[in-house]
């Protein structure tokens, strides 16, 4: 035993450094590495609770609501713009669940806690939100940040609404297109080919007016009356389609041709004045215009039951006022259905087009009215 601790034995002299070098370093991390981790510790808290103090005094000035609440919920302090969001009724002290229902399911506390974040859309006193709840445990509070998306949500809105109107303007206009081909093809089937077939038998018992006693120049000259007669058709066809007048003389004369053919296609008496057309209007405006009144003249001879009717357009520099007035039977206005098959959605959307307007005024029988107008420019 005396040996072990003589100072001649190494083992002593190694077991006197080891606890030499463990005493040093249980001084060091004593006296220096652990008061500096909690110095460290202090200095960090300090700087974040330093810095969630600027963002609390930078949320009081922000021009976006910002609520501050506790654990229970309780809103504990809101800036001016969260005061003007429930129009000055002081939310301060009410739970925040109750301001904001979205939040009604959810765990305030543990959002505290746990340094969550979530964010949300919300509906708040008629306006929409996008809502941020965030939770700040250095402080042992929660802060909720609002942004008014009212007018985002108002666009995208309009603009769906806008899309749908333009998929119903083009199977409106598909409907259109069919309904003209459907109208060409029948007045192809049902007059000129049905004419052009008779004509042809005509030509192939031509040799055999001899045998039946007929005049040969009696039938050659029959045969001439129906290709002149087709001539015309297939011209008001052809009309119909794309008005020759409008493209070489201008408005006014194709619809003074268009007033003397409804003229000629019934017992109704009409009128056609103008005013102001001193030079012509662009291409497009005239063709709008042309079918406008082709359509309401063609709603007076299916519909109106009139005996008179008058068209009238007035130029002045910034408009074209159109004015088509029947003294037919009119039109109920209640009838929604009968108005839509009278072609005026077409024409309302022919108007619209042109950023123009569009209005009519009728009593039973005591005829209709109709007003459009149009920018010249």
């Amino acid at each position: 035993m005396e040996y072990f601790f003589s100072t001649y034995n190494p083992l002593f002299f190694i077991l006197v450094t080891a606890v030499f070098i463990v005493t040093i370093l249980y001084l060091v991390i004593a006296k220096f590495l652990v008061p500096m981790q909690k110095m460290h510790r202090y200095e960090t808290s300090l700087l974040e609770l330093q810095n969630e103090k600027m963002r609390a005094l930078f949320t009081t000035f922000s021009p976006n609501p910002v609520f501050r609440f506790d654990r229970t919920g309780k809103v504990i302090m809101t800036n001016t713009a969260g005061h003007a969001m429930f129009l000055n009724n002081d939310p301060v002290g009410k739970n925040l669940k109750e301001l904001v229902p979205p939040f009604m399911n959810y765990d305030l506390e543990k959002i505290i806690s746990e340094l969550e974040e979530c964010t949300l859309d919300a509906s708040i006193c008629g306006r929409e939100y996008s809502v941020t709840l965030k939770g700040v445990p250095e402080v042992d509070f929660g802060h909720l940040y609002c942004f008014d998306i009212t007018e985002r949500i108002l666009y995208e809105r309009e603009l769906e609404f806008t899309r749908s109107k333009l998929r119903e303007l083009a199977l409106h206009l598909q409907d259109l297109r069919e309904s003209d081909r459907n109208s060409v093809a029948m007045e192809l089937h049902d007059n000129i080919c049905q004419r052009l077939s008779s004509v042809r038998l005509t030509i192939e018992n031509f040799d055999n007016c001899a045998v039946s006693g007929e005049d040969p120049k009696q039938v050659f000259g029959e045969i001439i009356s129906v290709v002149d007669d087709l001539i015309v058709d297939t011209r008001e066809l052809s009309y119909t389609l794309k008005p020759k007048y409008l493209g070489e003389f201008g408005l006014v004369p194709a619809v003074q041709s268009l007033v003397d053919q409804t003229i000629s296609k019934s017992e109704i008496k009409g009128v056609f004045k103008h005013y102001g057309f001193d030079k012509r209007l662009e291409p497009k405006l005239e063709v709008y215009i042309y079918r406008i009144i082709q359509e309401l003249l063609n709603n007076i001879l299916k519909h109106s039951e009139a005996a008179r009717f008058i068209v009238q357009i007035f130029r002045d520099e910034n408009s074209v006022k159109i004015m088509v007035q029947d003294n037919g039977k009119g039109i109920d206005k209640e009838d929604l259905s009968r108005v839509h098959g009278l072609g005026l959605v077409n024409i309302r959307e022919r108007v619209e087009t042109f950023n123009g307007s569009f209005s009519f005024e009728s009593q039973k029988n005591h005829g209709t009215e109709f007003i459009i107008e149009l920018p010249a420019a």
